[in-house]
């Protein structure tokens, strides 16, 4: 289970009484409405096998007078999160793909701004390691201004999202959100760590008259 939440006779005929602009106690007499616990379950538990199977187990306690749910909305939402997902994925995948030929792009251009610094470097005897290792610092460096930059926008987007759809994510889930957000550092750290690795070992291997 996620969370349960207890709702009193009381507090059912409130919400009833605001959702129907009625006060049947006036006439009745009585509260017609009986005590309920709304449980919500993990994500991973939102099926139809996994609904029956809570559901047998909740009705064996004797305390339980009925045990509801909508089956049609259930299915309607796993569709429609299916379709989400693979959607979002499809667009993850083409934004992921922009942003590494950017990134590497970016960098070779750099790089190939200082490509005389570096033939320079080699006259006087430095060695490949020592050329490359300013290079490589920057541009990790550079990943990890960028991993800040996207894990706060992701980090304004989720609180958006907690704020407008409350149920939709679970901002308690620290778990889950250290694994999204270290992620990003060590995708970003990876790639441009790569880009600039490549980037100047082709400077390096390259002739002098190349260069120009």
């Amino acid at each position: 289970m996620k969370s349960t939440e207890y709702i009193t006779k009381e507090e059912a005929m409130s919400i009833f009484n605001e959702d129907h602009g009625e006060k049947a106690v006036e006439f009745l007499g009585y509260i017609p409405l009986k005590s309920s616990i709304d449980v919500k379950i993990m994500a991973e538990y939102a099926n139809p096998d996994s609904i029956a199977w809570i559901q047998n187990d909740i009705a064996k306690d004797s305390r339980v007078h009925e045990f509801w749910y909508n089956p049609n909305l259930l299915d309607a939402v796993n569709k429609n999160m299916k379709q989400i997902s693979l959607i979002s994925a499809i667009i993850v995948a083409i934004l992921a793909f922009i942003a590494i030929v950017l990134i590497n792009n970016s960098i070779r251009l750099s790089i190939y701004s200082k490509r005389l610094l570096i033939r320079s470097m080699q006259l006087v005897g430095a060695t490949q390691g020592f050329i490359r290792r300013p290079f490589l610092a920057q541009g990790v460096s550079y990943g990890i201004y960028a991993a800040i930059l996207a894990n706060g926008i992701l980090m304004g987007m989720i609180y958006y999202f907690e704020s407008k759809f409350p149920d939709f994510l679970d901002m308690r889930d620290i778990e889950m959100f250290g694994i999204v957000f270290g992620g990003v550092f060590i995708v970003a750290i990876l790639i441009t760590w790569i880009s600039t690795f490549f980037a100047v070992r082709k400077y390096l291997r390259m002739k002098p008259e190349e260069l120009y």
